[in-house]
């Protein structure tokens, strides 16, 4: 082997590698804008899912609330402040443990609609959330867009719950932008009333 192709298999063993680095730091902003941005990692799947899924929601919610918006202005908040600050001191702590509890907030006023509307002839308590929900779609209480939005948070609760999403991977942002999502809903399930 001379000098001039040893060279060369140097070069084409570095050139590869090299050139990762140098779109790496150029790219270095974007990439980094990107990575922040995950949300959930698979080994075989990129997924973005909890960032993503709550963005949606928070679009849903706005459009299904807005009607809320000008009253909830006139309105004090009908949560507790307290619960809702316990909530928001807790997500600091552990994003998946504020949203775990914001979704209590949702479930116990589904249930305490059901059994204020008296509209099931089963005990609400021993009702799933989900089965509640459906109870008010049925009764015509509650639109689509607001059962699909219930059914969103359900879904991304269980996920927390059955970690599909590490604590890593969630943030307090995410805690709080689910928790306002469900006080939103909390306040419009408050106001449900029979015709």
């Amino acid at each position: 082997m001379d000098v001039l192709t040893f060279i060369a298999q140097i070069i084409g063993s570095v050139a590869w590698p090299l050139a990762i680095v140098i779109v790496v730091i150029i790219l270095r902003s974007p990439l980094s804008q990107v990575i922040l941005g995950l949300k959930r990692l698979k080994y075989q799947d990129l997924e973005l899912d909890f960032g993503k899924e709550i963005a949606k929601l928070e679009s849903a919610a706005e459009e299904v609330t807005a009607p809320l918006q000008k009253d909830a202005k006139q309105l004090p908040s009908k949560i507790p402040s307290e619960d809702i600050l316990k909530i928001e001191e807790i997500s600091a702590l552990s994003p998946k443990s504020g949203i775990i509890l914001a979704w209590n907030l949702a479930e116990k006023e589904v249930q305490s609609a059901v059994i204020r509307l008296a509209i099931s002839a089963d005990y609400p308590p021993h009702n799933s959330a989900m089965r509640n929900v459906e109870l008010l779609k049925e009764q015509g209480l509650i639109t689509d867009s607001v059962f699909n939005l219930l059914n969103g948070l359900s879904r991304l609760r269980n996920d927390v719950i059955h970690d599909n999403f590490s604590e890593l991977t969630l943030s307090t942002a995410h805690a709080l932008d689910y928790l306002r999502i469900v006080q939103k809903l909390v306040l419009m399930i408050r106001e449900l009333t029979r015709d």
